[in-house]
This record gives C-alpha cells, sequence and structure tokens, in this order.
C-alpha cells in the first residue's frame, strides 16, 4: 500500500476512532455505578484522575487532561442515571457541566501552552500558503484565487465568531449521544434506561423564543451602534436557538411524515429536502410556539385561568 495512501487513511481514520473511544468511554463508569454503586466506583477514580491530572500538568499531555474530563462526566452521567432522572434533565444537566467541564479544559491548555483554537490559527496559514503557492504556479487566475481568498477569510472568520455557540452546542450533542449509547450497550446487558422522547413530539418551553429574539436585537443594536463584543454574543446566541427550532421544526415535519403513514423512500427524500431548506425549518419550529401545529399543548378548561 502506498505510503501517501496510509497516511490519507491515517489522517481521516484517527480523529474518527478518537471520537468514538470519546462516546464510548463513559459507559464502563454508568455500568460500575449501577451495578456498584457511586461511592464505590468514585473511590477507584478518584486515584487515576489524580494521575491524569499529574500527567496533563508535569508532562504537559493535554489529552490526558480530555481523558480526566471525559471520566468526570461519566461519573455524573452515572449518577444522573442511577437516581432515575429523566433524559431531558440529563441532557440538561450534562450539557450545562459539561461545558464547565470545557472551560476549564479551555483555561488548562492555554497555560500549558495548548491553545485549543490553534487549529483556526494553523488552517489560516495553511490556506495562505496554498494560494501563495497556486498565485505562483499560475494554475489559477489572479481574479478567482482572490474570490477563494474572500470567501475562506470570511468562512474562518465566521467560523471563529461562532466557537461559542459550537461549544454550547456541542456540549449538548455530546450529552444526548453519551446517553443514547449508554442506553443501548447497557440495554444488551438487561438494564432498562428510559428511552428520550421522540423528535416527532418533542416541545420546548413557549418562553425560549425570547431568546431568540434578543439574539437578533442584540446583533441588530450591535452593528448599529458598532458594539463589536454585542453583535458577537447576539450572532452566537441567535445560532443557539437556531440550531435548537431547527430540531423542533424536524420533528414537525417527522410528525406529519409518521402520520399519514409515507414510503421511507418517500420520507428520505422529504428529509433530503427539508434539509436543503433548513432555514424555512426553523422558522417552522418557531412559529409553532403560538400556533402549536401538532396540538402538543394540553387544552385549558374554562375554569382555568
Amino acid at each position: 500500500m502506498p505510503e501517501s495512501l496510509i497516511q490519507k487513511i491515517l489522517f481521516v481514520g484517527i480523529p474518527v476512532v478518537r471520537a468514538i473511544g470519546i462516546i464510548l468511554c463513559p459507559v464502563p463508569i454508568v455500568l460500575g455505578i449501577l451495578r456498584y454503586g457511586f461511592k464505590y466506583i468514585l473511590l477507584i477514580t478518584l486515584p487515576i484522575a489524580f494521575m491524569a491530572f499529574v500527567l496533563s500538568f508535569v508532562l504537559k499531555l493535554p489529552s490526558m487532561l480530555t481523558l480526566l474530563s471525559v471520566g468526570t462526566f461519566g461519573l455524573l452521567l452515572g449518577g444522573l442515571i442511577r437516581e432515575g432522572f429523566s433524559p431531558g434533565k440529563i441532557v440538561l444537566i450534562g450539557g450545562i457541566v459539561l461545558l464547565l467541564i470545557l472551560g476549564f479544559e479551555i483555561i488548562f491548555f492555554q497555560r500549558l501552552g495548548y491553545s485549543p483554537f490553534r487549529t483556526i490559527s494553523s488552517l489560516i496559514t495553511y490556506l495562505k500558503e496554498y494560494f501563495s503557492a497556486l498565485e505562483a504556479q499560475e494554475k489559477i487566475s489572479l481574479k478567482d484565487i482572490e474570490q477563494m481568498k474572500d470567501y475562506c477569510n470570511s468562512a474562518i472568520l465566521r467560523l471563529s465568531l461562532l466557537t461559542p455557540a459550537m461549544l454550547i452546542l456541542g456540549a449538548f450533542i455530546y450529552t444526548y449521544l453519551s446517553y443514547e449509547v449508554t442506553r443501548v450497550i447497557l440495554g444488551s446487558m438487561g438494564y432498562q434506561l428510559v428511552r428520550p422522547l421522540p423528535i416527532s413530539i418533542l416541545r420546548i418551553p413557549d418562553i425560549l423564543v425570547w431568546g431568540f429574539i434578543l439574539g437578533w436585537m442584540a446583533m441588530l443594536v450591535g452593528e448599529w451602534q458598532e458594539i463589536k463584543n454585542l453583535y458577537i454574543i447576539g450572532l452566537n446566541i441567535r445560532c443557539t436557538f437556531e440550531a435548537l427550532y431547527a430540531v423542533v421544526g424536524l420533528g414537525i415535519a417527522t410528525f406529519f411524515l409518521n402520520k399519514y403513514n409515507l414510503p421511507i423512500m418517500v420520507k428520505l427524500l422529504a428529509y433530503f429536502v427539508l434539509i436543503l431548506g433548513l432555514k424555512i425549518v426553523m422558522f417552522v419550529g418557531i412559529f409553532d410556539t403560538w400556533f402549536d401545529f401538532r396540538r402538543l399543548k394540553p387544552i385549558k378548561t374554562p375554569n382555568e385561568t
């Protein structure tokens, strides 16, 4: 096998394997807590956590800190499951705690000299070198190179501005995936964990629509008054709620696709079209706050105020 092909396989495969490992890591901790109790597993994991902390700090091994963070999350997940929390509360509490853990990681990595944002800087450097090489070889016209530079610079700038929103969404998505993977694996061992609500009947509190509105208002005021920090805060709030309401919109679509019992190929085609028009799906999710398309809200009786 050519060396270049091996390098490409490793380049693609290692991040995938690492991501799968991070999702699977909490499972044995949760299993231990359910089988032997929280205190017993905590006593076992404390020395390991201390060693991981020392290795990450003294030997400057960031991977040890990541392992420590995932292990801490596993303890939290196992404790919440053992106490009988609902899947919704587990995702909410787990996501918030994971955000705090990520904040600690970012600060700690920076103290070690490993900035989590180095990837963006490396990407910018690589693109500059790549465009310079194309310009030197004259493979592409200068006009096309300038357009590509402008597009990449705009995309990288937006990516860096949306880092808080990506961390928030990533924390809650990871918590949900970890719970689902844990539920499936432990289910095969005889443990019956509660299934999360199907996306087709997923609803969120009506009051959250104000978060989306306030995000837009903060963006507009920040742009109008040229207050950069206010604009960035509004942008991240808006994008976070847009992602949330896009999920609600997909849930509404799933509800009606299931209601009319359409063939699987028609459903797949419908989902493909919906993903292409995700903005429209998101607004459907927002308007569900007032129109209740699926009639999921409890009906108020005349005696209720």
